[in-house]
Formats: C-alpha cells, structure tokens, sequence
C-alpha cells in the first residue's frame, strides 16, 4: 500500500502522511535483538478497509483522490507521427 501512495503523491505533506500512516501498522525489529528462531505473532486486530480509508481521508489522502489525480497536459509527450520526432523536438527545444 506504501508503495502506491509513494508514487502518487503530489507534495511533501502527501508523502508524510503516507510515511506516518504505514508507520503506524507496521512492526520494526531491530536485526541484533531479533531471534529467527522465535516466531512473531500476528496482530491481535487488523483494521478493517473502512477504518483504514477514514484514517487516510483524515490525513488528506484517499485512494480514490489518489486515482484520479489529472496530470497537467505537457505536449513535449505528446505524439507527433514522425520518426524520432520526440527526440528532434528535444534537441530543438534545448
């Protein structure tokens, strides 16, 4: 879930809530005091889909918004029909 929220943010305060939110439900063991022999328990209550929205949505960021950010139009990507027209358009415009 971090993962997406990483590629989808659209500023600093985005991306610290995404931090602090997967923060929140992960469990971090310090690789000198953990056993692999031990056996680490599950948690005792995961929260359920809507709990976890509404815990988004207070922090500024659904998954829907998420989705459905529009993207400014840049027309440097844009087609244009010809062969390495993209690549000669590049070196025209630097």
């Amino acid at each position: 879930i971090f993962h997406d929220v990483a590629y989808r943010v659209r500023n600093r305060q985005d991306l610290l809530a995404g931090i602090d939110d997967f923060l929140d439900h992960v469990t971090v063991l310090p690789p000198g005091e953990w056993d692999p022999k031990t056996r680490i328990e599950p948690p005792k209550s995961v929260p359920n889909k809507e709990d976890r929205l509404e815990r988004n949505k207070m922090n500024g960021i659904t998954q829907m918004e998420m989705e459905h950010v529009e993207h400014e139009f840049d027309p440097s990507l844009s087609r244009t029909g010809r062969f390495c027209g993209g690549l000669i358009d590049d070196i025209k415009r630097k």
